[in-house]
This record gives structure tokens, C-alpha cells and sequence, in this order.
């Protein structure tokens, strides 16, 4: 395909899509090329093989100016944790604060007024110490839990999940009610 997700042949999904209040979920991309076959462990690669390929739809829908066409877009970047997202927004607002409209023609803000404006979700991952600065910097209503049961887990391995988010001081019951149920009821429109 060769084609960020930003591209405009997908504007009629994005359109139909925003037009239906429908929400989208992008779950990783191709990680051909990114230097993985170095690895001789699985768990590197996989380590990696969400959070990049992520990251670069993530920066392709931004930047290629996806939500500035389609700002009640619900999108959800789904199985690469959340601590990524800061990050990314920090990275881009630099680029373009520094490149402006030489590198970024089709927005007008910066990338991190996009996040914080428009429905941008991500999932967490419960043990993720960066999930509560996440949520400051993105809002208590943009985390949802995630869950791909029975994926790649075995049973029983997924049981303590939960109660681990459950157990951590550093969240309130409220943002806690909120990744675990709340959000996705939202995104999703149960």
C-alpha cells in the first residue's frame, strides 16, 4: 500500500465516518524495514513492532491534516500503551513550531491542540507508570482499558489486569471508573 493513513485516498472513510459519528481504531501498521529482523527474540520485536508503526499513522493522520478536515473524527490508537502519546505530541508541536508551513501545509495548529481538541483515544497498559501524566496532558476521557481477549495471552495471564489498575494510589476511583468503563462506552457508543 506505501501510504500513511493521513493520505487523502482515505478521506471518504474519514468523511463517512466522521458523517455516521462511527469510531475508527488503528492498530499498529506494516513494520517491514524498521531494522526487526536484527532481533533474534520475539519479545524485542514485539516490543517495538506496535508503539512505531503506531506512531507513524499517528503522525501521518496529524500531520497530513486529517483532523483539521474532520475535527469530530472519534480515533482510537489502539495495543501500544499509552505513554507514547506525550511524546509524540512534544516531537511534533517542536517540528512544527520550528518548520512551520514549510513541512506542515495542511494544518494550522499545533499537532497537540488536534489531540486535545478533537476525539483522540488511546488504550493503556495497567502497569504503564506514565498513565496518570497522560491522562493530565490528555484528559481523563481519552484512556480506555484495553482488550483483545484471548490474544496472545494465555488464560489467567489477563486476570490480574484489573485488580493491578484497581490496586494503583496514584489514579482516583473516578479516573479509574473512567479507563475501565466510561471511555469506551463513549468511543464506542454502548
Amino acid at each position: 500500500m506505501n501510504k500513511g493513513f493521513g493520505h487523502p485516498d482515505f478521506q471518504p472513510i474519514f468523511r463517512a465516518a466522521e458523517q455516521l459519528g462511527v469510531p475508527l481504531g488503528v492498530h499498529g501498521a506494516p513494520s517491514r524495514g524498521f531494522g526487526f529482523d536484527f532481533f533474534e527474540d520475539q519479545g524485542q520485536v514485539h516490543t517495538l513492532e506496535h508503539p512505531f508503526p503506531l506512531m507513524i499513522q499517528f503522525t501521518s493522520i496529524i500531520c497530513d491534516g486529517v483532523l483539521e478536515k474532520f475535527p469530530k473524527l472519534k480515533i482510537a490508537f489502539l495495543e501500544a500503551g499509552c505513554g507514547w502519546l506525550p511524546y509524540m505530541m512534544d516531537r511534533l508541536d517542536y517540528e512544527y513550531e520550528t518548520r512551520g508551513n514549510r513541512s506542515f501545509p495542511h494544518i494550522k495548529r499545533k499537532p497537540s491542540d488536534y489531540v486535545k481538541d478533537c476525539p483522540v483515544y488511546v488504550t493503556c497498559e495497567p502497569e504503564e507508570t506514565s498513565l496518570k501524566h497522560v491522562m493530565e496532558v490528555i484528559g481523563e476521557e481519552r484512556v480506555m482499558f484495553p482488550s483483545d481477549y484471548p490474544h496472545e495471552r494465555v488464560y489467567g495471564e489477563f486476570l490480574k489486569d484489573i485488580p493491578e489498575l484497581l490496586k494503583r494510589p496514584d489514579l482516583s476511583d473516578r479516573a479509574k471508573q473512567k479507563i475501565l468503563y466510561d471511555n469506551a462506552k463513549e468511543f464506542y457508543r454502548i
